[in-house]
This record gives C-alpha cells, sequence and structure tokens, in this order.
C-alpha cells in the first residue's frame, strides 16, 4: 500500500537520493511519478488456491489469483480499510 504518511515533497525528493525511509520501498510510476511504499506483508502464498495466469473470458482483463476463504477476507477487510483511508485523505 502507498505510505500516505511520506508522500510528501520532501521525503519524496530525499527517498530519491537514496534515503527511503524505514519501512518502505521507492518506486517510479509508469508516469514517472515518484511513489513509496509500505514494507508489509499482508497475505501469503499459503492463502492461494490457484494463480494460473489467464483472463477473464467475459472482460479480457487478467483474472487475479485465486484466494481461499480467509485469504479471501483478509484481503477484502485489508482492502477496505485502505480505501476509505485513501477518499478521508483525498
Amino acid at each position: 500500500m502507498v505510505d500516505e504518511d511520506n508522500m510528501n515533497p520532501g521525503t519524496l525528493a530525499a527517498a530519491q537520493g537514496g534515503q527511503v525511509p524505514f519501512g518502505d520501498e521507492f518506486y517510479i510510476e509508469r508516469n514517472g511519478q515518484p511513489l513509496l511504499v509500505r514494507k508489509q506483508v499482508v497475505l501469503t502464498g499459503d492463502r492461494l488456491t490457484d494463480a494460473q495466469p489467464g483472463f477473464d473470458n467475459q472482460t479480457q482483463e487478467p483474472r487475479p489469483p485465486h484466494l481461499d476463504a480467509t485469504g479471501a477476507r483478509i484481503f477484502k477487510e485489508y482492502t477496505r480499510e485502505n480505501v476509505a483511508s485513501a477518499w478521508r485523505s483525498s
């Protein structure tokens, strides 16, 4: 997840210079924008039930990996919390 707390110009400039905040990773997006992402494991491979590459037959979009019930619940809750957080901060 994006580290919203560190997405200010000063911290991003320092990260571009090699001073990445502890617990984050630095990336450059496709559009050239710098991005800090939290190093946080939310799900591991033990929650995968199927990870075969493929496309959805109806939408022709890439098919995501299938999760077991616990993995799906974790993913849903984590996504809900972080989408709500993104809406509050925008």
